[in-house]
């Protein structure tokens, strides 16, 4: 039985999963969540030096932890968190010097690919988009055929469209249609792709964070599958700052009251441009599909 520990850094937040790995199969006994928000150190595209030792700090503490509870065995990869920053190189030096494990920068494609991994893990999954909507990038997977067709990340995410259109809690009235312009602009590339599909399997937290609010607000069993026209209504509700839906942001997802609007800015456009009828939110993403990589590069 092998003991693997995954790292994810993010734009927002910095999660360990802690796994029990037998062969192929693994069975996650811990999943760690620290809220680091490198996006909002990052100046002018430089990460600061604030932020790189934030960074530094609790990695160490995610390692030490790990190390503690016997997974030695240690995967650490960064995302739009890292990727997208000027100042990239000199990073990269300073986690080499500073950390003892190594730090993969996963591009973009490869990101969609591994949440693509993370959802087969739960899903099979013959034909549709795989979303995965993050602090920094958005990316999507087409499948057909059960086979990958398309893959790109667009450096737009939760998170940073918050950052750029808001200095508050929230994007003030005056800016939501501008943001949204910018959004439409942002997907403007892919269109001609002609991504229609009647499902979308959505992985990361920020579709979570969705689908966990339309639990509440319309009273749902389970948040494992959700229906497009509420993603529209929750987005009406948030644009008027609805009481009662804050409410709900507040009792499940707390720490994402400030970008749960722009990231259904995001995964609107996203259903207008698909045409999907529903959202199916997978439990597996990024961090599961790096594992399932990891584990199958060992094999070779």
């Amino acid at each position: 039985m092998r003991k693997i520990a995954i790292i994810d850094i993010g734009s927002n937040t910095i999660r360990m999963s802690l796994f029990n790995v037998d062969g192929d199969e693994f069975n996650e006994l811990l999943n760690k969540k620290t809220t680091a928000g490198l996006a909002s150190y990052v100046k002018k595209g430089f990460l600061s030096r604030d932020g790189i030792e934030k960074l530094l700090r609790i990695l160490n503490g995610l390692i030490k932890t790990a190390k503690v509870l016997g997974f030695d065995e240690i995967k650490i990869f960064a995302t739009a968190s890292l990727r997208n920053i000027l100042n990239i190189e000199e990073v990269k030096e300073i986690l080499k010097r500073e950390i003892d494990e190594p730090v993969e920068i996963v591009s973009g494609v490869d990101e969609a690919y591994f949440g693509y991994l993370g959802v087969k893990e739960k899903y099979d999954v013959s034909s549709g988009l795989i979303v995965d909507i993050g602090g920094g990038s958005t990316e999507i997977t087409s499948i057909e055929a059960g086979k990958t067709v398309y893959n790109n990340s667009i450096p737009l995410g939760s998170l940073n469209l918050f950052k750029k259109y808001s200095s508050g809690i929230f994007i003030p009235k005056k800016s939501i249609g501008t943001a949204e312009k910018y959004v439409v602009k942002k997907f403007e590339p892919i269109y001609s792709e002609n991504l229609k599909s009647d499902e979308v399997y959505g992985v990361g937290g920020t579709i979570r964070a969705v689908s966990n609010v339309i639990m509440e607000m319309k009273s749902l069993q389970s948040n494992k599958m959700i229906k497009s026209e509420f993603v529209f209504e929750l987005y009406d509700k948030l644009k008027k700052k609805d009481k009662k839906t804050y409410e709900y942001v507040l009792k499940v997802s707390p720490e994402r009251v400030h970008t749960i609007f722009p990231g259904t800015i995001i995964l609107m456009e996203i259903l207008r441009m698909s045409e999907a009828k529903t959202v199916y939110v997978s439990k597996f993403g990024v961090r599961e599909g790096v594992l399932t990589n990891y584990l199958s590069e060992g094999r070779k």
